[in-house]
């Protein structure tokens, strides 16, 4: 029976928190709507300024620097990192409820089990973008059948939607609110979340999709405001409709007031940096001094950029330059523009947001040095070996021979590297060599890209066997899907009707 309620996230890719003009990515005039009938977090931080990072961030309830050391390798490792899902899954919820528009995302996102094929509109593929009316018709499909208009359990949706190139982008999640009200999902046994996954910079400041491809950047290498805080709109039974809170607070916090809303007792065996937001609903606490962390490229890529933030201040710390720059934010200024400060002038107010960085970067470390001997261990009995380390940094080197002094006494040599250029010159000398983490920071070859799209080809049968039993078909278009990408030819998303 449904003793506990449903759970229906709505993802809008790419939406600023406040209405803008000069682009695609303002905040949904349906945004304004629901709100009157929610609680609105008029600043939430978002724990990372890409799709990837951001969502594996908030269904882990860790940050998304933990999880990853960069993109190209990223497979989620449902095995080590418990997720929201496989909590949910354990409680007795439906969780195969996810609509994810991007084919790449649906293969790579494993925090999610995938909508069924059997509830699709037919004609669709997992190796088709789906636009918003496409996401829109498979939740009409699935709501249509009976199999789960009569399931008993709780049910997970997340639906995934695109603000690009979609002028109804607006209706249609007004629509899809009103067709799972509709169908029984109510404000008495459905939680309802309406977010982003993260911003996108303001065109008034002269960025936009133009002036990042003529300076070859991409958007996540921004953490101003405009960027970094997303809409979020949380409407749960009982809720204080209409209600705002100005308290910051980050998409790590989703997972523990999730749990608590949905009345789950469960204990991770990591410590989650986020905490749940039911005592800031109901007005009886706030939180004092409180920091959040927003980090733009995983560990181990170049061009790595991190931003530490209160409700007054932000730090922005280049990790190749070592540099650091400091903000004012909120207040009276632009909801989308960081006011810079003389960093000598402010030199004690940044020792928190400094400790803090050092503090949550050692922790980070140290997580993926846990991970990385995991992963090493089903492959090798570290008891019997010896490892030799050439990796970029000090820090991390030490981690690893603290972590493995007492377990390394045989002869038999394991060489972990850090560069995935250094591999094929070690390979010549030393065997067996073991990447710690593929930095591509000179990886520029076509032989180089060729071996990681091969890679990223072999990685997708192991990881997405579901997808291949349900269409078996996609033994041969995956790769073809890949290659075509490869030759910058890849599919885009299709154009709408209306």
């Amino acid at each position: 029976m449904k003793d506990r309620p449903n759970f229906i996230w709505i993802m809008v890719d790419s939406v600023r928190r406040y209405h803008t003009t000069g682009d695609d990515r303002s905040r949904l005039s349906y945004m304004d709507d629901f709100s009157e009938q929610s609680v609105e977090f008029l600043n939430c931080m978002t724990s990372a300024p890409s799709t990837l990072m951001s969502l594996s961030a908030s269904l882990t309830g860790l940050p998304a620097y933990f999880l990853a050391q960069n993109y190209k390798d990223f497979q989620f490792n449902t095995d080590y990192f418990e997720t929201f899902n496989s909590v949910l899954k354990e409680e007795g919820y439906e969780t195969n409820r996810a609509v994810i528009m991007h084919p790449e995302v649906r293969i790579k996102l494993k925090q999610f089990d995938i909508l069924p094929k059997r509830f699709w509109p037919s004609g669709y593929s997992h190796i088709n973008w789906f636009n918003n009316q496409m996401v829109l018709e498979t939740i009409k499909s699935a709501l249509s059948n009976p199999e789960i208009l009569n399931s008993q359990k709780p049910n997970f949706w997340f639906i995934d939607f695109n603000c690009r190139n979609d002028k109804n982008i607006s209706k249609r999640v007004r629509q899809t609110v009103e067709l799972f009200q509709n169908s029984g999902y109510n404000s008495e046994n459905t939680v309802f979340l309406i977010s982003s996954d993260h911003g996108y910079p303001d065109p008034s400041i002269g960025i936009n999709p133009e002036y990042l491809r003529r300076k070859k950047m991409t958007h996540d290498m921004f953490l101003s405001d405009d960027n970094i805080m997303i809409p979020f709109l949380l409407k749960y039974p009982g809720c204080a409709e209409g209600k705002k809170i100005n308290q910051l607070i980050t998409t790590l916090d989703l997972l523990p007031t999730l749990f608590e809303l949905l009345g789950i007792k469960k204990k991770s065996k990591f410590d989650l940096s986020g905490s749940s937001l039911v005592s800031i609903l109901k007005g009886e606490t706030k939180r004092e001094g409180f920091l959040g962390r927003c980090d733009a490229r995983w560990q181990g890529q170049p061009n790595r950029i991190t931003a530490i933030r209160s409700d007054q201040y932000k730090l922005v710390y280049d990790h190749d330059q070592e540099s650091k720059s400091f903000f004012r934010v909120g207040g009276d200024l632009h909801p989308g523009i960081d006011e810079p400060l003389l960093n000598s002038d402010y030199e004690e107010s940044m020792k928190p947001f400094v400790e803090y960085l050092e503090r949550t970067e050692s922790q980070a470390l140290q997580l993926q040095v846990e991970f990385f001997l995991s992963k090493l261990g089903n492959k090798y009995t570290l008891s019997e070996c010896n490892l030799v380390f050439h990796l970029d940094s000090d820090q991390l080197a030490t981690y690893f021979k603290q972590r493995t002094k007492n377990l390394c006494v045989g002869s038999k040599k394991i060489h972990i590297v850090q560069f995935r250029d250094d591999v094929n010159f070690l390979k010549r000398l030393f065997r067996p060599v073991v990447p710690y983490s593929g930095n591509y920071r000179n990886n520029t070859s076509l032989k180089s890209k060729l071996l990681l799209t091969i890679d990223e080809v072999l990685k997708s049968y192991t990881f997405s066997k579901a997808f291949f039993k349900e269409e078996p078909t996609l033994v041969f278009t995956y790769p073809l899907f890949i290659l075509k990408r490869f030759l910058g030819r890849g599919e885009k998303m299709p154009p709408y009707n209306d």
